[in-house]
């Protein structure tokens, strides 16, 4: 049986001078969260979204062919997580126990992009009642060249990309703890340390000093890398410095963090230098 031709959706713009074009890319370039693969362009590269407990938000994006030919798209909902490095990693649908992807509607699900054509694609959100904290899931969006109406299973697509959407539910609990520090060498200095969020709140702009003091008192310090953190997850970050610690006896190796609460969290590790 023939595949069903997904909707074709027609160029708004089906005279655009040369000029016109060189400008419609200037201006997605300037886009700072603008995402593209193999000709397609979003206008939106994640949402973070606070809604209350029952209750139901809308959301929109953009999907743009930037191309000369046309573009097939697919949508679909996916889950998602983040390892202890920070790097996104794709989960199996039902694996991530603070998805929100049961709660979220999308649509268009699939068409043919026209050359320099775009459509909107409108998000809901329905808020369970008893939900708390942060949850987040993902809209992936696939592209096959050629706008061939064809299904996605089956196929290997040019190129993808994924909308990530955090969903914040008030009164959610902010928590953090540094649970490890470790000092890997000293010429330069750099350390490691291991954040984790006991929360159920994301965490997001965490930052923090790392300092050194030795037995005289005096202190050097730099700043940590800023970083987000996942509620139930840790991340490790690493810190160089440029010091070179030749002088032989102890010192006090200490990171402060700030994550967004009325207190500060800390570690510290003495090291002997001989």
């Amino acid at each position: 049986m023939k595949p069903e031709t997904p909707p074709r959706v027609p160029s708004s713009l089906p005279q655009v001078r040369l000029a016109g074009r060189i400008l419609l890319a200037i201006t997605l370039a300037l886009l700072s969260l603008a995402r593209a693969t193999e000709g397609l362009t979003v206008s939106v590269a994640e949402f973070s979204l606070s809604v209350g407990a029952g209750e139901t938000t809308d959301a929109t994006f953009t999907i743009l062919n930037d191309e000369p030919i046309a573009a097939w798209f697919r949508i679909e909902s996916t889950e998602w997580d983040e390892d202890e490095d920070g790097v996104t990693v794709l989960r199996p649908d039902g694996s991530v126990a603070r998805s929100c992807a049961p709660w979220i509607l999308a649509g268009p699900l699939e068409g043919v992009l026209d050359p320099f054509a775009e459509v909107q694609v409108r998000i809901s959100i329905l808020v369970p009642t008893e939900a708390r904290g942060t949850y987040w899931s993902g809209l992936r969006i696939a592209r096959n060249p050629g706008g061939e109406a064809i299904p996605a299973q089956g196929i290997v697509v040019a190129g993808e990309f994924l909308v990530k959407l955090y969903i914040t539910v008030p009164l959610g609990e902010i928590d953090a703890e540094v649970v490890g520090l470790e000092v890997g060498g000293f010429q330069p200095l750099w350390a490691t340390l291991r954040v984790y969020n006991g929360g159920s709140v994301r965490l997001s702009g965490v930052f923090g000093v790392l300092s050194v003091k030795d037995a005289s008192g005096a202190e050097l310090s730099a700043p940590l890398p800023i970083v987000d953190i996942l509620p139930g997850h840790s991340i490790v970050i690493r810190v160089d410095t440029e010091w070179r610690i030749t002088q032989p006896g102890s010192y006090l190796v200490r990171v402060v963090v700030d994550f967004g609460a009325e207190y500060l969290v800390a570690g510290q590790v003495v090291v002997r230098v001989p």
